[in-house]
């Protein structure tokens, strides 16, 4: 229904700052300013990490192994496999094992300069990124010590450059079709996205995929819609530079990603072309699609049908040869795909999408392309021949697999492909904070899809710019998920689709005329601020539970990153769930303009009241003499508008109030205005960004990289001062500690401890206990420890100087001088007239314990609902303990218990490494738990392993089921 006709202007702030705000940002000055604010927000979220964040291992790692592999190439031969019957296996073994090991035979020639690979062995890895990294940081270094952060910054500028170019890029394409506002809010969304700057951060994400596939659908768009000659043959040409930059860095589905997101696109436009000549020239339009198109579209179909059966009746054929099958799934995941395409091309060849490609430009693009596949598919299959047995192919096709996988490091979640879950977590936990408003952008993308507007006129730009590229965004994104729902079979999971996403939410951020529109439907933005807010609090709530999926998608869904029990982003992460979640709110709902019309009602309530009853006594009379007019809705609504939903009329009654004077009005335009709020929540984008990137990278950072301990080596270390590892299997491929020397025996380790000269030892951060068990039993002290910033490693040395802390938790556990101590609440029993403490098999005695609240009154320490007990246990060591024991403590109360078994001193200092006339203290904190009985609780505790207690003597210390009778405490509700 139309409301113009029936209204006066109902958005004066809006109007006004449609003509103002947008103006400026139009300008010359505005753009420079545009671009200028852009600069610094790319150059700081894109390059400000670079080199503080470690390298990641194994995961870039890797990539860095592989592209030093290819600087180096040449300087050393290639491993070889051994040849067939060298190592006792005959050639059908041989056709049995893996992949890798099929095309690494002897008899293959050496890797040339299209062949990638990691300890020799020919690897699927990413040639393009392979380059740049290669020429980024050249050969290793002899040096085992080198300028920590040098290599990082160096190995990661090219991506984070890469990046950089194309968030500009996006600013200019955006800018040519739409406005300066919009085009900067839809960068700084981009950039301001973990999945954009963590990618340019890591090495192991397909960040570089996504900016060349972006460009080349970005230069297709623009070769689709030029007119200009000359302006087509350059479009034309970086169309053709994409599409082999695409095609270098995945292979196969990198050419398939891009031209499917064209011919996806070109599909989508026929029923809008279509419609758009019909009104144009409703007698002398021709049907877009012929027989002829139909005919070729499905014999490409049915194309992709043979193949399938070819595959199918293939391997009913091999049953009893399966070493032979493999090749036929590589050929049908590039036929049937291809198949597909061609019949898009097809049914769409009238379009304009795809006329554009028919040409000279196009022919290009085509070309360029066409030279850069056939070089690197001769180069690699040249490189890497079939294996044959009895003229049958053994295995998988080299070449194919070249084309079409990609080998991933570790354990990844994604087994064999994408499932739901995994795309909550690509797509939710990379796209914080903006995945709340994404939902909303791809809605607003989908209006350009309609056919008539919302009071049902024909829309007559269906083929404008405008309208094409918002359709094009949703093709994009759509299309880019199928892609990689398909080629996650070959261990593809990195979704390219970021861009369109994001893009889409900055253009409904700066879309004035939308949010105009769609404030006078109510319901419809309070729904879409339902989901916003929802959408945030929910992701919010999963960090804090499962802070490590805020890493997985740019570690290949590694299954376990070996985090920390505890670790956690803190109450930072919860202001940033509440605070935007309150700017949601406040934006879709209303809040403050609400709030402002509520205090206005308050205030009117006594001259309401006496007009009503001015009305009474007067029967009948309009209005009181003295009791003023109350107006219910705003001046410059008309009277026809009584009749309108109270919604409506609220939404009325909102812009106006926006509209006055004062100081909460005043704040509702900052808050609520799409302009003022577009920029509010591109700020708070890019603060969020800078938590994310400057903090909590640096947390994960200390656990999942070496950086941290080595850093720590070359701050304190001499020059003469070497370094070791001991227990620590790194490999070659390690960044940081690949070339360092490895210390073997425990002996060998003990006994340089109490050499003169320093060293420095990296150690497993699980094996400390044991390490230092033998360095007290032998020197009567503890390990030095250095760093123990990382969970999976501790730096530690023979010495400490002058001025250096000792970080052995371990020691922390220890109590200085055992004989002179004596606990706060000592545990006494008698036994036989004999005064002495509990003893557990008469290896280990509780001596006393403490706990954090004293009472006041005599009585017991109390607790109330959701807090923790702190309590600390002392155990002196008699004999040494067999196996590792585990504390069970029960916190008794009548039909209640609140459990506390727990791994002695925080599960690091294991009971078969205390030595014996040690006081080991065990700190543990107790959750009490909510909606526990209230009333006054026993602690019992003892000490267990399997199904067996310890024993406890004397008897008077336990009660029969050798639990000790430790003290007691007071639990309270809340109320």
């Amino acid at each position: 229904m139309n409301d113009s006709s029936k209204t006066t202007e109902i958005q004066p702030a809006e109007a006004v700052e449609r003509q103002g705000w947008y103006s400026w940002w139009s300008s010359k000055t505005g753009t420079m300013v545009a671009v200028g604010l852009l600069v610094v927000v790319a150059g700081t979220l894109l390059f400000g990490q670079l080199s503080s964040l470690g390298i990641w291992e194994p995961w870039e790692a890797d990539e860095i192994l592989a592209a030093r592999e290819y600087a180096e190439r040449g300087d050393e031969k290639a491993a070889e496999a051994p040849k067939d019957g060298e190592d006792g296996k005959s050639k059908l073994e041989h056709a049995r094992v893996q992949p890798e090991q099929l095309r690494d035979g002897a008899d293959a020639p050496e890797p040339n300069w299209a062949t990638p690979t990691i300890d020799g062995r020919r690897v699927t890895r990413p040639l393009l990124k392979t380059w740049l990294i290669s020429w980024s940081i050249g050969k290793s270094d002899d040096s085992s010590r080198f300028e920590v952060g040098k290599l990082e910054r160096s190995a990661r500028l090219p991506i984070a450059v890469s990046v950089f170019l194309l968030v500009l890029l996006v600013f200019f394409w955006i800018k040519s079709h739409f406005d300066t506002w919009s085009a900067l809010l839809a960068s700084v969304v981009l950039v301001s996205a973990p999945a954009v700057f963590f990618g340019a951060h890591t090495l192991s994400t397909g960040m570089l995929f996504v900016v060349v596939s972006s460009l080349a659908v970005m230069a297709y768009f623009q070769l689709a819609h030029a007119c200009d000659p000359k302006e087509r043959w350059l479009w034309g040409a970086l169309l053709g530079v994409a599409l082999s930059l695409s095609f270098l860095e995945l292979r196969f589905w990198g050419l398939v990603t891009p031209l499917a997101v064209i011919v996806g696109y070109a599909v989508t436009q026929l029923p809008f072309e279509q419609v758009a000549r019909a009104r144009a020239n409703p007698s002398g339009v021709a049907v877009m699609v012929e027989r002829l198109d139909v005919g070729l579209a499905v014999a490409s179909l049915l194309g992709a049908g043979g193949v399938l059966l070819w595959g199918l009746q293939r391997s009913a054929d091999a049953t009893n040869d399966v070493y032979f099958l493999p090749h036929v799934l590589q050929w049908i995941a590039i036929l049937v795909p291809s198949f597909i395409l061609l019949a898009g091309l097809f049914l769409a060849r009238r379009t304009r999408a795809v006329r554009s490609l028919i040409g000279g430009p196009g022919a290009l693009a085509v070309v360029m392309t066409a030279i850069v596949v056939a070089l690197v598919t001769m180069a690699y299959g040249d490189a890497n021949p079939l294996r044959r047995i009895d003229g049958e192919i053994a295995g998988k096709i080299p070449l194919l697999t070249f084309l079409l996988e990609n080998h991933l490091t570790g354990s990844s979640l994604a087994k064999d492909h994408l499932h739901f879950a995994m795309w909550v977590r690509q797509l939710g936990f990379s796209l914080l904070p903006w995945v709340a408003l994404v939902p909303l952008g791809v809605g607003y993308c989908a209006r350009a899809a309609r056919l008539e507007d919302d009071d049902g006129k024909p829309l007559t730009d269906l083929m404008s710019a405008q309208s094409s590229f918002k359709r094009l965004l949703l093709v994009w994104g759509f299309m880019t998920a199928v892609v990689v729902a398909a080629s996650s079979g070959f261990d593809h999971y990195y979704y390219a689709g970021y861009l369109p996403l994001l893009v889409g939410v900055g253009l409904m951020l700066g879309d004035v005329a939308f949010w105009k529109r769609a404030r006078l439907h109510s319901l419809v933005v309070y729904a879409m601020g339902f989901v916003a807010v929802a959408t945030i609090m929910m992701l919010g709530k999963d960090l804090e539970r499962f802070p490590d999926r805020f890493m997985e998608a740019y570690l290949v869904f590694q299954e376990d990153l070996e985090l920390p029990d505890d670790f956690s982003f803190g109450k930072t992460l919860k202001a940033i769930k509440y605070g935007w979640a309150i700017m949601l709110a406040t934006f879709f709902f209303g809040l403050a303009s609400w709030a402002g019309l509520t205090l206005r009602t308050l205030r009117e309530l006594p001259g309401r009241f006496r007009a009503w009853r001015a009305r009474r006594k007067a029967k009948g009379d309009e209005t009181a003499e003295d009791g003023g007019e109350f107006i219910e809705t705003p001046q410059h609504i008309e009277k026809t508008q009584d009749e309108v939903s109270p919604l409506r009329k609220r939404a009325w009654q909102k812009e106006a109030y926006r509209a006055e004077e004062g100081l909460i009005p005043a704040l509702a335009r900052l808050v609520e205005l799409p302009s003022t709020w577009g920029a509010i929540v591109a700020i708070a984008g890019v603060a969020t960004a800078g938590i994310f990137l400057f903090s909590f990278a640096p947390k994960l950072s200390a656990h999942l990289s070496q950086q941290g301990i080595f850093q720590t080596y070359t701050e304190v270390a001499a020059d003469d001062e070497p370094l070791y590892r001991h227990n620590v299997s790194v490999g070659d491929s390690s960044v940081y500690l690949g070339e360092v020397p490895q210390i073997s025996r425990t002996e060998a380790f003990v006994d340089r401890f109490d050499d003169e000269e320093r060293f420095f030892v990296v150690i497993p951060r699980d094996r400390l206990a044991a390490i230092n068990y033998d360095i007290r039993k032998r020197f009567g002290r503890d390990l030095p420890v250095l760093d123990d910033s990382s969970s999976r490693l501790l730096l530690a040395s023979n010495k400490l100087e002058d001025g250096e802390e000792q970080k052995n938790f371990i020691s922390k556990a220890i109590v200085d001088n055992p004989k002179e101590f004596e606990p706060e609440i000592p545990l006494r029993f008698a036994k036989n007239g004999r005064i002495m403490p509990a003893t557990y098999d008469d290896r280990l005695e509780l001596i006393g314990w403490n706990i954090d609240r004293k009472p006041e009154d005599g009585t017991f320490p109390t607790y109330k609902w959701g807090e923790k007990a702190k309590l600390t246990f002392y155990f002196r060591v008699k004999k040494r303990i067999s196996g590792q024991q585990k504390i069970f403590m029960h916190v008794d109360y009548p039909g209640s218990r609140i459990h506390g078994d727990h791994e002695p001193a925080n599960g690091d200092f294991p009971t078969n490494y205390w030595l014996p006339g040690d006081i080991v203290k065990d700190e543990y904190e107790l959750n009490i738990d909510s909606y526990s009985s209230p009333g006054i609780y026993t602690i019992w505790m003892g000490f267990y392993r399997g199904s067996r207690r310890m024993q406890v003597e004397p008897k008077q210390a336990h009660d029969g089921d050798n639990r000790v009778l430790v003290g007691k405490i007071e639990v309270e509700g809340m109320l």
